[in-house]
């Protein structure tokens, strides 16, 4: 019975308790007494406890070979146990074990491995598992082959692995976490390494497993390796560790503070008193790089393990400096990947980092090996060559054997390039190989949320967050950033409130995140895209509310506690006075103003209106709005904050040029992609179908994605730059057009998403262009380069980028060049100038029924056409003098739309006009034209008067309206002078007081 628990216990991972049972058993006549001698005593081992009990079974085979063992004759050992006949599964368990242990302790590691694995992945041994992969981590280390690339790799799964069993079964991990450490280390994974032995939430640790003597002392000499001394100073102090390890954190120490004897003497003793063979072999070669030979390692070749012995010779020689010892290690390298490595780490010792480089780069050229090009890769990455280290770390994944373990460090590597480069298109696909080169490793899925988030994939970040273990938070700070965008876009498919609470917490000292989560609190999105998501299956939309959120200021009422949000928001100025959101109070009995308060308070806006005229002139890229005033560019592309769209110079030479591209490749705008959302479907498959290929530029597609986070939060796009009176194309939006927002940019992002994108960083810039190579607005001009087309809407980005040799071309050419050619009817092109007009595209010619068309495309299209109309020229004037009246007539029902109609008719009438008396008298001709229409009464006015007045802007010290109202009350005084009083005095008092003097002075003239 208890010999029966005792096997439940180890299979469990319950050594204590397994071992309490095998004791009661054999006290109790346990059969066979040896079988279960012996495995008493492997529990008493691998539980660090010197057993001092003979086995009373002598004869017994596992008796006889533990004996021959112990004296060294592993051969009669193995023989022994070979021939033993067990009579149960249990004890043919018991018999595969302990040949795979004399396996690795006589060095067989192939043996070890296929006996441990087999073992293993039948009865799910732990000890098994720690076997196989000590023997493959040793079989890399001593006996390495391309045959075994993937030894590393293999025995780091195969550990966390089996970590996470020990973890399910309660039992101690800090063995099996200490060989996954080695096996990280040596796959050069440092990161991974030390997060295996800190405590969550920053590592992968329990906090009982971070606390525990092995760990912490294994963290410690990470942390030493890397100049970090302050653990490995305490644990000495204490006295806590054995004397190997403690020799090893002293030379670490030595090594930091450049004491290169102490160190070397105490890497001799840290080899000489530990009794692994594992870490005695990684110290000798860690000598051997200090120039030292231990002599741990001539006993090697003495038992046969010359080949080994014969490399540490070499490099010892080299890095000692023995006469003909560098030669001989170059002679060496020639042939060979592995003395390639160790030549470049010679040079790296002296300090000769281009010599490192150039024996790397010319070793995996003439080598063609994986982990030569890995090498170098990774230097050249250190040295700031990052396209260099993104072509060798591809060149390393090209020629790598098929089974190499180091395929998933090296896409890890391509992420960290790609990223660096900015080009997350590609790091998402790295991202991509990275997992399922890992599945379920939690970091690695992360990775691949992080890279799709910044790559505007928020609704794929989202599927990969769903395949998350139990969907937990991240402990890196990176991915804890990006987990409150996602919470900012998806809310509750992603978390609650409780869970920013609590990251909040985790992240008390951290500023950024701490702000970040108060931001959401403050502002939170107003689309209900909070309240969006996938759902579990990984399709689908969960269904949201049909309220936007409301602010935490909103949630409360006197008398309750403070909710979460208000918490957040309160801790956050509790902990961070100074921090970059301040709170701000206003003292409504103070003598001073709330506008001169928040003036005190947040200081004036600078003042940036030579810049912004210059953009609204179209003399300066749409993009530098962004720069001035802190929007997206597509925010300010959507929003007309540039007031009308400079898009095309109108020449000949831009429509060849459009002719020109038609069935090659070419690169989008985001100008033009707006414009392209636009249109309806089928016309603007016409438009994109004349090109072979269409490429957006990444940058611009992750600025559109942010543009849709920043309508979300604030409800419209920005910057709100508009006026209350002054050009109609300047003015600010109605709450009408706000609201459309949203949905365009939806409209936007769904139009884009499925585009090909390329990212600029793929492209070298031009060194006269690299005042711009960071520029959103810019991204498109440097994607398309000399060898192809952009296709923008912005006349001033267009001249920039022909300037450095860029061919470039607008919408409104393009048009005119596939109408002439018959790719479009002439009917689609007038329906594509329509909308491109209710846009506020300037440079389409003035044509009455298109015109009219586009005013009446939709309800609120008059200020857009009253800004193009501002801008006409004067060709067709009294065309469009007729269609101004006319257009007017229609919207006398809204007064404030009538005045900007107005308004602009009189600044075009101003700007056409040559001269002064060219200018005087088209002004009285638009006067007497107002006065004359069926609809100038006095309901409107008040409005025509405002227009004409802030047409005006000054320029004259006349009167145009004033005159022709002059003009026609002098007309009806002579018909009937009373009526025409009661007319006029209709007329003045429909217009504010201020006004009225300009008008009543008409009645005393005689």
């Amino acid at each position: 019975m208890f010999l029966w628990l005792a096997d439940l216990a180890a299979d469990a991972g319950a050594k204590d308790a397994s071992l309490t049972f095998v004791n009661t058993g054999i006290a109790g006549g346990a059969h066979p007494l040896g079988y279960w001698e012996i495995r008493r005593y492997w529990l008493e081992s691998e539980l660090g406890q010197a057993s001092q009990r003979k086995p009373r079974d002598v004869r017994h085979p596992l008796v006889v070979a533990q004996d021959l063992e112990l004296d060294g004759l592993t051969d009669d050992a193995v023989e022994v146990v070979r021939e033993w006949e067990p009579t149960t599964v249990r004890e043919k368990t018991t018999r595969s074990l302990m040949l795979a242990r004399i396996a690795y302790g006589r060095r067989e590691f192939d043996d070890a491995i296929e006996l441990g694995r087999s073992l293993h992945a039948t009865t799910g041994n732990p000890s098994a598992a720690l076997v196989a992969a000590r023997a493959m981590i040793a079989r890399q280390t001593f006996e390495a082959s391309g045959l075994h690339h993937a030894d590393l790799a293999g025995a780091f799964r195969l550990l966390i692995q089996t970590r996470d069993d020990l973890r399910r079964w309660g039992e101690d991990t800090a063995e099996v976490i200490v060989a996954a450490v080695t096996a990280a280390r040596l796959l050069n994974n440092q990161a991974r390494a030390l997060s295996l032995t800190d405590a969550e939430p920053h590592g992968e640790a329990t906090p009982s497993e971070a606390a525990s003597k092995a760990l912490r002392t294994l963290r410690a000499t990470m942390l030493a390796e890397n100049g970090i001394l302050d653990l490995a100073k305490d644990l000495l102090a204490a006295g806590e560790v054995e004397r190997a390890d403690a020799a090893l954190l002293r030379a670490l120490i030595a090594d930091a503070e450049g004491d290169r004897a102490a160190a070397t003497a105490q890497y001799s003793e840290a080899l000489e008193a530990t009794a692994d063979f594992e870490e005695k072999g990684q110290l000798a070669v860690r000598l051997a790089h200090y120039g030292v030979l231990h002599s741990f390692v001539e006993e090697q070749r003495l038992v046969g393990n010359e080949a080994w012995a014969d490399q540490l010779t070499l490099i010892a020689e080299a890095f000692g400096g023995v006469d003909g010892g560098l030669d001989r290690l170059k002679a060496a390298a020639h042939s060979s990947a592995q003395y390639s490595l160790t030549l470049s780490q010679v040079y790296e010792a002296h300090g000769d980092q281009e010599l490192q480089l150039q024996t790397l780069q010319a070793a995996a050229m003439r080598l063609e090996d994986a982990d030569t090009w890995l090498a170098t890769a990774r230097l050249e990455k250190k040295t700031g060559l990052t396209a260099e280290a993104i072509h060798s770390a591809q060149e390393a994944l090209r020629v790598a054997p098929e089974s190499w373990g180091a395929t998933a460090r090296t896409q890890g590597l391509l992420i960290e390039l790609f990223s660096i480069r900015g080009d997350w298109d590609q790091a998402v696909r790295s991202a991509k190989h990275y997992v399922r080169l890992l599945p379920g490793d939690v970091v690695a899925i992360w990775t691949l949320i992080t890279c799709q988030h910044h790559a505007g994939e928020l609704d794929a970040a989202l599927r990969t967050w769903h395949t998350l273990p139990s969907r937990r938070r991240p402990t890196h700070r990176t991915h804890v950033l990006v987990w409150i965008s996602l919470y900012q876009q998806f809310g509750e498919a992603i978390g609650t409130v409780h869970d920013l609470h609590n990251v909040a917490a985790e992240w008390a000292q951290d500023e950024e995140i701490r702000r970040q989560i108060v931001g959401l609190v403050i502002l939170p999105d107003r689309t209900q895209r909070t309240t969006r998501g996938v759902n579990s299956s990984g399709g689908g939309v969960l269904d949201g509310a049909e309220e936007p959120a409301e602010s935490a200021a909103d949630q409360t009422t006197e008398g309750e506690l403070p909710s979460i949000e208000e918490t957040l928001i309160n801790e956050y100025f509790r902990d961070f006075p100074d921090g970059a959101i301040q709170r701000l109070t206003l003292n409504l009995e103070q003598d001073d103003s709330l506008l001169d308060q928040l003036v005190a308070a947040i200081g004036t806006r600078p003042d940036t209106s030579e810049l912004d005229d210059q953009v609204f002139r179209g003399y300066f890229p749409l993009g530098l709005i962004c720069d001035a005033h802190g929007s997206t560019l597509t925010e300010a592309v959507i929003s007309h904050a540039s007031g009308v769209r400079f898009a095309s110079t109108g020449s000949d030479e831009e429509r060849a040029r459009a002719q020109d591209r038609v069935g090659g490749g070419v690169i989008v705008d985001i100008t033009a992609l707006f414009a392209l959302s636009r249109l309806p479907n089928d016309l603007r498959s016409s438009l994109m179908g004349a090109f072979s290929s269409l490429v957006i530029a990444a940058e611009q597609f992750r600025d559109a994605v942010s543009a849709a986070q920043a309508i979300g939060r604030y409800g419209h796009a920005g910057p709100s730059l508009g006026r209350w009176r002054g050009p109609v194309a300047l003015r600010s939006r109605t709450g009408a057009q706000t609201l459309l927002d949203a949905a365009r940019i939806d409209e936007l992002l769904a139009f884009i998403r499925p585009l090909d994108r390329a990212s600029r960083s793929t492209r070298e810039a031009s060194s006269e262009a690299s005042a711009f190579e960071d520029d959103v607005w810019f991204a498109a001009a440097t994607v398309a380069g000399s060898s192809r087309a952009l296709w923008s809407d912005d006349a001033a980005l267009n001249r920039i980028a022909e300037d450095f040799g860029v061919a470039t071309f607008s919408t409104v050419a393009l048009l005119d060049a596939l109408l002439s050619t018959g790719v479009i009817s002439a009917n689609e092109a007038a329906l594509a100038r329509e909308v491109l007009l209710v846009e506020r595209y300037l440079g389409i010619p003035f044509d009455d029924e298109l015109y009219d068309r586009a005013l009446n495309s939709r309800e609120d299209a008059a200020l857009d056409i009253a800004s193009v109309v501002e801008h006409l020229g004067g060709y067709d004037a009294n065309d469009i003098l007729s269609f101004a009246l006319r257009s007017a007539g229609s919207l006398t029902a809204d007064g404030p739309r009538l005045e900007a109609w107005i308004s602009a008719c009189t600044r075009w009438l101003v700007r056409i006009s040559p001269d002064e008396a060219a200018r005087r008298e088209n002004l009285n001709l638009f006067a007497a034209h107002l006065t004359s229409v069926h609809w100038f009464l006095p309901q409107t006015f008040s409005f025509v008067d405002a227009g004409v007045q802030d047409g005006l802007d000054g320029l004259t010290a006349e009167d145009p309206l004033l005159g022709a109202v002059d003009r026609v009350f002098s007309a009806r005084k002579r018909r009937d002078e009373r009526s025409a009083a009661l007319w006029l005095f209709e007329l003045v008092a429909a217009v504010d007081a201020s006004v009225r003097p300009r008008y009543t002075g008409l009645a005393f003239r005689r």
